[in-house]
């Protein structure tokens, strides 16, 4: 509160009660003194508290690979665990070796064996085509659907991002792009994390998987309520910012610096 408005309302007081003294008048600036006191007292303890912890996310050395993709048909995990190193990953269903052996960015389903391998199955890895492209951005990670049939993403950083329910499920269509992980999302999570207990930073994994299903969609929506029940889908885990949860969690490794004291849940 400004001087100029107590002087408002001082002049205000004195118009509407011409008995009112000067001794009151002190009485009222010395309770509104009290409160200004008693708030930027309060807001310095806050803002004290906040910059008792310091996070420095640049000294954490870069994974070699941005992520992993573990393909599944129903609830079997089919072919072996796909590393990403390049920014830019493809998702598909073609098997021409002479294509694949010159791309080192494109992880085919197509060329993948199951001997148990139904027709439902088959017909739902044809319908892939050309699948899905991921792209790392910087650490933010773009989706591109190539295939002419929707894909269906769960993003729990995307649901935070958008405010949607923590389970919800995208159906992307052919064509289109969206972001399916903000990093500065995910950075700003872990400092309020932090601020309330460092040890809950590791109820933030959720967010380092990314689930996507090829054709057919699951949930509440759709016939198949659980995605081990889809024909083709995948799990994508990505490492940083699951290396960054880590090295919280360990304090040799921290890139927390707390100093003088160390707060765990002042909010």
């Amino acid at each position: 509160m400004k001087i100029t408005t107590l002087t408002r309302r001082f002049s205000t007081l004195r118009r509407k009660n011409s008995k009112l003294n000067e001794n009151s008048l002190k009485k009222t600036l010395s309770s509104t003194n009290i409160k200004l006191r008693e708030d930027n007292k309060k807001s310095f303890n806050i803002n004290n508290r906040l910059s008792a912890i310091k996070i420095d996310f640049t000294c954490l050395k870069p994974p070699e690979y941005w992520s992993s993709i573990i393909y599944h048909e129903f609830d079997n995990i089919i072919g072996n665990v796909y590393h990403c190193k390049t920014k830019s990953i493809k998702v598909n269903n073609n098997n021409s070796i002479e294509l694949l052996n010159n791309l080192s960015n494109c992880f085919s389903i197509g060329s993948l064996i199951n001997l148990n391998l139904t027709p439902f199955i088959k017909n739902t890895r044809q319908k892939i085509g050309n699948g899905i492209e991921f792209y790392c951005d910087g650490r933010d990670i773009l989706a591109t659907n190539h295939s002419l049939n929707s894909i269906f993403i769960q993003s729990k950083n995307m649901n935070y991002f958008n405010k949607s329910d923590d389970e919800f499920i995208y159906e992307i269509k052919s064509g289109v792009s969206i972001m399916i992980f903000n990093h500065s999302v995910f950075q700003e999570l872990i400092f309020h994390y932090i601020q309330r207990d460092v040890s809950s930073v590791s109820d933030l994994l959720r967010m380092c998987i990314i689930k996507m299903s090829f054709v057919e969609g699951w949930g509440n929506n759709y016939e198949c309520k659980n995605i081990e029940h889809t024909p083709c889908w995948i799990e994508i885990q990505l490492h940083e910012p699951m290396g960054l949860i880590a090295s919280i969690l360990s304090p040799a490794k921290s890139p927390i610096e707390h100093k003088k004291q160390r707060y765990s849940a002042y909010i």
